[in-house]
């Protein structure tokens, strides 16, 4: 099996610079840049507060804080911002809320959810467990009865090569 090639920016000559920026962060950016008094302390989150009733005490139970005028070193109005109270949000009823987190705690949260997705996605256990579920639910008692049975000798692989065909 040929192998790909590794596409780099300077493969594409000339790139355009919105191309560019997305290869640097394909997923878009998270935050919001806004000039801040203490820029490397914060994560920065617009936080849509009319998508439910809760919103904003769903975020701000996870740590999240309104980010207050204070903690901006330039004029809102030239991000599309106004001042609301002690908020800064956006839109025309101010749905969208800016948030901070400390940037220390926000590396830890995140440690802590990429640690629980690849015992979640890698671990035979949890493998395991999330097939019986599905079967459970899906196709019976019966089902979930073999499957387990089936499943005490099941391996995981972890590979980017095809597993070898049968003889």
């Amino acid at each position: 099996m040929a192998k790909r090639a590794k596409v780099t920016v300077s493969d594409r000559t000339p790139m355009r610079a919105a191309i560019a920026n997305r290869l640097k962060h394909p997923f878009g950016r998270s935050t919001t840049a806004i000039p801040l008094k203490e820029p490397k302390r914060w994560e920065l989150r617009i936080v849509d507060a009319h998508m439910r009733n809760d919103r904003l005490s769903e975020v701000k139970d996870k740590g999240w804080d309104f980010v207050e005028p204070e903690d901006v070193a330039c004029d809102v109005q030239d991000y599309g911002f106004r001042q609301d109270g002690r908020r800064i949000v956006r839109g025309d009823r101010g749905s969208e809320v800016l948030m901070k987190m400390e940037r220390e705690e926000w590396r830890l949260v995140q440690r802590a959810k990429t640690e629980a997705n690849i015992r979640q996605t890698h671990g035979v256990k949890e493998q395991k467990k999330t097939i019986l579920e599905r079967s459970s639910a899906e196709q019976g008692d019966q089902a979930t009865t073999f499957l387990d049975k089936a499943l005490s000798h099941m391996e995981v692989r972890d590979s980017l090569e095809p597993a070898d065909e049968p003889s």
